[in-house]
């Protein structure tokens, strides 16, 4: 779709370019208020798409409120399409959410493959329990909905965590309405790797490889339910 564009902008170009040498000898500015139009059309559409790849918001449309095109998407949680936005190869989290009545979605700032800053969303159901773990990056997270219990308090919209590098915490409780929080990576291999204290050790999970994610689900569920 990008090269259909990107050819009809080049070919409106080239008829602006032919229609402005000829302006002086056969005026027409029907002509040229047409092809301006087109041209416009095909740039905002040309910046949509730009950001749409740039902020990974595969699977969200951009939609266009009041008058004219928006180049920036307007999008709400309780929007079904926000939690099916994942960048490719982290589809196994998303599969882990199904049928817990949470949801988790991805919004890459800048391309994956230059280790962007990553924002997650994550939507827990009523007192679901995240594990204590850790993250390779800085980290910011907000709650937006709901209540958190991290042990010391609880938290509320707008109350906010931070946390350096290899910082452990948890495990969080959601509260009675369930949480929902987004949290910010300083960068987007810390998003999907995550570090387990097991036994002592420090083990590092990456959950875009499917053995790492089995692996770290079983960890998970054995630190859930110890044996005697």
């Amino acid at each position: 779709m990008e090269l259909v564009y990107g050819m009809l902008f080049r070919f409106g170009r080239r008829l602006r370019v032919q229609s402005d040498t000829r302006r002086a000898v056969t005026p027409s500015n029907q002509r040229l208020s047409l092809i301006g139009a087109v041209l416009r059309i095909l740039q905002r559409r040309s910046r949509a798409l730009a950001l749409q790849g740039a902020v990974g918001l595969s699977g969200i449309q951009i939609r266009s409120e009041g008058k004219g095109v928006t180049d920036m998407p307007f999008m709400s949680i309780d929007d079904p399409e926000f939690w099916n936005n994942c960048p490719k190869g982290l589809e196994l989290i998303s599969k882990s959410m199904e049928g817990t009545g949470g949801g988790v979605a991805y919004f890459v700032m800048g391309e994956a493959k230059d280790n962007a800053p990553t924002v997650v969303a994550l939507r827990m159901a009523p007192n679901w329990v995240l594990p204590r773990h850790a993250h390779d990056c800085y980290r910011f997270e907000v709650v937006v909905q709901g209540t958190l219990d991290v042990g010391e308090r609880v938290l509320k919209v707008g109350d906010v965590m931070v946390s350096k590098p290899n910082i452990f915490y948890g495990p969080h409780v959601a509260g009675p309405d369930g949480c929902t929080t987004f949290e910010i990576f300083s960068n987007h291999a810390a998003s999907h790797e995550a570090i387990l204290d097991l036994a002592g050790n420090t083990v590092k999970f990456d959950v875009s490889k499917p053995g790492d994610f089995r692996r770290m689900m079983e960890a998970q569920r054995a630190i859930r339910t110890p044996t005697a």
